[in-house]
């Protein structure tokens, strides 16, 4: 397979900047295999005539001094697949069998970890730098940002100006950094389902270094202050685990970064999605006992499962017209066994796990709410209401939460209307074909049950 790259020129190395040579010191990554590739004798990028970066570029931090920086004359490659990495810096990049992204392997999308010494993080899609290389991760609008605007970021003495004053932004040194922030990382369906996971490749990292920080978006993930705390111990990652919020108007500088594979937009890697939902389905019951005895408390027969639970989601944008009236229709319906519950979205982050851990039929309109059928059990369904016209290309129907409940092996149901022919508008939902739906589900949940 041919390799793409931006790469080096010829170099005459006279400084210290930093050789990476790294040994990945964590050992075994849990059930995943790491493999780690032998470093190849001859560099297949030498020689290829396209954008490179050169010293002028680099951060201060690169050279003992303004000398050693005249005397430098290499370029830095940028790698934007971790089928390159395997190939020209397997030393920074560590495989991890099953983490594969399943629709992207064709596009070089490999699972595993990027190891960096003395390097920056900057800018909405995490460009990761160092002496050595450059390296644009996945995620959203990863393929809109060309080798030339990554060029134009990466500005001496700090690595980025700021496009609107020109000036030098603030860098925050830190010592072991593990980055899940992925662009459009402060909108909550992208913090859970496409940053979060990520954590599950660095799970073994986490329990060796007790001082390692993650660096996230702070809106979705890390406010109020109590959500650390609570994503902690749900994760077991260490119940004082320090978690930095990602800036895009600041530069990042971390002696060791480690990097989990970032994934394509809309679209959550399956196996992490599955050992992070199953560490937080086994842990709600202890870390949210005292909420857990509330809801029981509240809602009568939930507890010992004589009566099923099914949660109703309430958008206050895009909103189903008829909310309220399929609201009493599924109360009608299911009234001798089941108890509908309406999720606002108001809760505290406590009340909406144990609400979505606790039930068994999940009811909504497209939206970021739906994010939340990762702290749903195994035995779990979701019922999705999509708009005739939706947000994807040319108004096609978001296939998002789709994907993400058959990577957690959820049954699950898209329910396309024939109202909402604009977006982002709010549109009516057939009430029947909704009943009808649960019911099918309630269904096959009961007739699967071992």
């Amino acid at each position: 397979m041919a390799v793409r790259f931006a790469s080096l020129s010829p170099i005459i190395l006279v400084s210290t900047c930093l050789l990476i040579q790294l040994n990945y010191q964590y050992g075994h990554l849990g059930t995943p295999q790491m493999v780690v590739l032998d470093s190849p004798t001859a560099e297949p990028w030498r020689g290829v005539k396209s954008p490179s970066i050169g010293a002028d570029n680099l951060p201060a931090g690169c050279f003992p001094s303004d000398t050693h920086k005249q005397l430098y004359n290499r370029s830095l490659p940028v790698f934007r697949t971790e089928e390159e990495l395997m190939t020209n810096r397997p030393r920074n990049f560590h495989r991890m069998l099953g983490f594969d992204d399943d629709g992207m392997v064709s596009k070089g999308s490999l699972g595993g970890i990027v190891d960096l010494s003395n390097a920056y993080v900057l800018s909405e899609n995490q460009i990761s730098f160092n002496c050595d290389m450059v390296y644009v991760p996945h995620g959203c609008k990863a393929d809109d940002i060309s080798d030339k605007e990554v060029f134009s970021l990466l500005a001496s003495p700090v690595g980025y100006v700021n496009n609107i004053s020109f000036s030098p932004l603030r860098v925050e040194k830190l010592d072991t950094v593990i980055v899940i922030a992925q662009f459009w990382g402060f909108g909550y369906y992208h913090a859970l389902i496409e940053d979060l996971p990520r954590l599950a490749l660095v799970l073994d990292i986490l329990e060796a270094d007790p001082e390692a920080v993650i660096l996230s978006y702070p809106q979705s993930l890390m406010f109020p202050t109590s959500r650390p705390w609570l994503l902690n111990r749900l994760l077991d990652i260490g119940n004082d685990r320090k978690w930095v919020p990602f800036d895009d108007h600041k530069v990042y500088f971390a002696k060791k970064l480690i990097i989990p594979t970032a994934t394509r937009c809309g679209h959550g890697q399956p196996m992490a999605l599955r050992l992070i939902r199953d560490k937080i389905t086994a842990n709600t019951p202890i870390v949210l006992n005292e909420t857990l005895e509330r809801f029981w408390l509240q809602y009568p027969g939930t507890r010992s499962g004589q009566r099923t639970i099914i949660i109703v989601q309430k958008r206050s944008t895009r909103f189903l017209l008829n909310h309220d009236d399929l609201l009493d229709a599924l109360r009608t319906a299911f009234a001798n066994f089941c108890t509908v519950i309406e999720f606002l979205g108001t809760e505290s982050m406590e009340n909406y796990i144990v609400m979505h851990h606790q039930a068994k039929v999940i009811v909504g309109p497209h939206g970021a709410g739906l994010s939340n059928i990762l702290f749903a059990q195994p035995n779990a369904a979701l019922v999705e209401i999509h708009p005739k016209v939706g947000n994807s290309l040319n108004g096609q129907v978001n296939e998002c939460h789709q994907s993400t409940a058959r990577s957690l092996g959820l049954e699950s149901r898209m329910l396309v209307q024939e109202s909402g022919e604009s977006y982002p508008s709010s549109f009516e939902v057939d009430v029947q074909s909704v009943i009808a739906t649960v019911r099918e589900l309630l269904q096959t949940l009961r007739s699967s049950k071992p």
